[in-house]
């Protein structure tokens, strides 16, 4: 009888526990796509809430203008890549990353063969539209250097304002380099028309829950719940692919084919990996060769981290040489 008391009363005081923990406001700037899979689920399956978190979001246009929204003071937290966090970091900007939430390979150079390009080579002296300042600028250059060419021998469109679509369909440009869903949306409207290059190579695109350096400092039980949240996505999605896939669907009102063919180029991992580092380090060098930026040093990127949040919840997912 005493037994069946405990179990009664257990489950009854986890539950005031529950209850008693003080719920606390986090917001989150967001570009709406799959990089925010582990996001997504998270809400969706209620582990924000779960973990004391009240979440609200706010869409932005690009990945950087979302980081400039957060930087402004718009957001609490928002997602950017590893090549934007490099360049807030020239900037001086008082910037941190708390984790990768998404690890990708999809960029790509798409080509109007009408314009005479059947090769890498065939680039040179054609306009390319390009989102300056972003990761995909980098992979333009990286690309171009691989096959004999400096990126000042293309001219490069900002399209940083402009539907990448509509220009390169309307002939505006003679190529891109983009993600998706952009590749797709292409694709369905040419198909045969266009040619298709990986620009990554095997360098992926990490993208990272990104603060201020001052909102860290000030809030590392929020950090250690958005963690908590974040750890219980990334579990749902390994244990249950096809309903993770299913909700990022309905979410973001994909097709079932475009969330099955995209699905493989992401590891939706919560992680700090010297990798991260490693590709940092490649961009600013890259920056620093190209002129981007007035410095002439790579900073120490690590200074640029905060490790506890995830250290504390999920230790095995910080593998970092300090």
């Amino acid at each position: 009888m005493a037994g069946i008391a405990a179990a009664v009363i257990l489950p009854a005081v986890w539950g005031t526990w529950g209850c008693a923990q003080k719920t606390e406001p986090i917001s989150i700037g967001i570009w709406p796509n799959e990089i925010n899979t582990l996001i997504y689920i998270a809400q969706d399956q209620g582990y924000f809430a779960g973990e004391g978190l009240d979440a609200t979001f706010k869409d932005y246009t690009s990945v950087a203008n979302g980081v400039d929204g957060m930087l402004k003071g718009e957001t609490d937290i928002s997602i950017g890549s590893e090549f934007l966090l490099a360049g807030k970091v020239f900037a001086g900007e008082d910037i941190r990353a708390l984790a990768s939430i998404d690890q990708v390979l999809q960029v790509a150079i798409v080509a109007r063969q009408d314009r005479g390009i059947k090769s890498i080579a065939d680039l040179k002296g054609k306009t390319i539209g390009v989102f300056k300042g972003a990761a995909t600028e980098f992979y333009l250059g990286r690309t171009l250097e691989l096959n004999g060419m400096r990126i000042n021998q293309v001219t490069m469109l900002d399209t940083a304002a402009l539907n990448i679509v509509d220009i390169f369909r309307d002939g505006k440009v003679d190529a891109v380099i983009t993600g998706q869903p952009n590749i797709a949306r292409i694709k369905s409207q040419m198909g045969g028309e266009v040619i298709v290059w990986p620009a990554q190579s095997s360098q992926s695109t990490f993208y990272n829950i990104l603060c201020t350096g001052t909102w860290a400092a000030e809030n590392p039980e929020k950090i250690k719940r958005l963690m908590k949240s974040l750890d219980r996505a990334e579990r749902y999605i390994i244990t249950d692919k096809d309903k993770a896939r299913a909700i990022i669907q309905k979410k973001l009102g994909y097709s079932e084919e475009y969330v099955t063919d995209v699905w493989p180029d992401h590891r939706f991992l919560l992680s700090i990996y010297q990798v991260l580092i490693a590709a940092m380090e490649d961009e600013a060098r890259w920056m620093i060769a190209n002129n981007i930026t007035a410095a002439k040093t790579v900073p120490d990127f690590l200074k640029y981290i905060s490790f506890d949040g995830l250290k504390g919840v999920k230790p095995e997912a910080v593998k970092i040489i300090r």
